[in-house]
C-alpha cells in the first residue's frame, strides 16, 4: 500500500563500515557483496566468504510546519540486520532483528521543521545467521510516510474476495483506522460488475481507495480440499515449488525493481 504523500528515501546515503571512512552509497544497499571473497573470513562457505561487520548509514530529509501537524513515520522495508535507528541524535530505536521483516519508526516528538537527520546502525556480526547468503545493510526501500488526517494503521489492512464469478464480485476491505490517539476497526464491501478474475496468466489488478490509502488487489476465489486439491476461481491449479532466496546472485541482496521483476519473470517462465 502506497500513498501519494509517501516520500521515497532511497538513493544517496552516507555510509561507513566498521568505523572506517564515510562514503556515498545508493540505498537499497548490500555492503557485503561489494568486497572480494576471502577464504580466511569466519563467515564461511555458506556466505561465500564475504564480510559481515557493523555498518552505519546517515542522510537528511526536510519537513515543513504543515508536515508536523500530521502523523509521520519512517518505514524500512528490510534491513539485514539488528538495526538501530536514531533521529536528530535522539535515543536509538530498535528495528527488526529479522532482516526479512520491515519495521516502522514513529517520528512523533523526534523531528522539527527544516532539515532532520536519520542515522541507522546495522550490526550483522552475529553469524552464522542462516545457512545461505543474506547480505548486509539497508537492502530494501526506505519511506517517509506522511498522513494529514485519519490513517490506516500499518500492517492492519486485509483485502479478501467474498465471492466472485463472471457477473459479480464482492470484495471486503478491513483494517484499523487511527484518528489522533483513537483506533477503531473499519470495514467496507465493494461490488464489481463483470470482474476480470486474477489468474497467473491474466494477473489483472484493481485499484481502490480505502481509508485514504491506494490499494491494489486481484479478484479471485481460493478453495482447497483433499479430494480436489487447490482451486483458483473454481479451477484446479498445480503448484510447482522452487527454492528461491531473496538475493540476486552476484548482484547481492539489494532489492531493485528490475532485479525483482527479472526473478519473477524467470520463475513464471519455468
Amino acid at each position: 500500500v502506497r500513498h501519494a504523500d509517501d516520500v521515497s528515501l532511497d538513493g544517496t546515503w552516507r555510509f561507513r563500515l566498521d568505523g572506517g571512512a564515510w562514503r556515498d552509497v545508493t540505498v537499497p544497499h548490500d555492503w557485503s557483496i561489494e568486497a572480494a571473497p576471502d577464504g580466511k573470513r569466519s563467515t564461511g562457505k555458506e556466505w561465500g566468504y564475504y564480510p559481515s561487520g557493523v555498518g552505519e548509514y546517515t542522510r537528511t530529509f526536510t519537513l515543513t510546519e504543515e508536515d508536523l501537524a500530521g502523523n509521520l513515520r519512517l518505514v524500512f522495508d528490510g534491513v539485514l540486520r539488528n538495526a538501530r535507528v536514531s533521529v536528530n541524535g535522539g535515543k536509538a530505536i530498535d528495528g527488526s532483528r529479522y532482516g526479512y521483516t520491515g519495521f516502522t519508526v514513529d517520528l512523533t516528538g523526534r523531528v522539527h521543521a527544516g532539515e532532520n537527520t536519520i542515522s541507522v546502525v546495522v550490526d550483522n556480526t552475529k553469524l552464522p545467521g542462516s545457512r545461505w547468503y543474506m547480505g548486509s545493510g539497508i537492502n530494501r526501500s526506505v519511506w517517509l510516510v506522511k498522513r494529514g488526517g485519519p490513517f490506516l494503521v500499518p500492517g492492519s489492512l486485509d483485502v479478501r474476495t467474498l465471492s466472485a464469478d463472471e457477473k459479480l464480485a464482492r470484495v471486503e476491505f478491513s483494517g484499523l483506522r487511527q484518528t489522533g490517539g483513537k483506533v477503531e476497526s473499519v470495514k467496507e464491501v465493494k461490488e464489481i460488475a463483470n470482474p476480470v478474475l486474477w489468474t497467473p496468466e491474466t494477473p489483472h489488478l484493481y485499484e481502490t481507495e480505502f481509508c485514504g490509502e491506494r490499494v491494489r488487489y486481484g479478484v479471485r476465489t481460493l478453495a482447497w480440499s483433499a479430494e480436489k486439491g487447490f482451486l483458483l476461481n473454481g479451477k484446479s491449479i498445480e503448484f510447482h515449488g522452487a527454492c528461491v532466496h531473496h538475493d540476486h546472485g552476484p548482484l547481492g541482496a539489494a532489492s531493485t525493481p528490475e532485479a525483482e521483476y527479472r526473478k519473477a519473470l524467470q520463475l513464471k517462465r519455468a
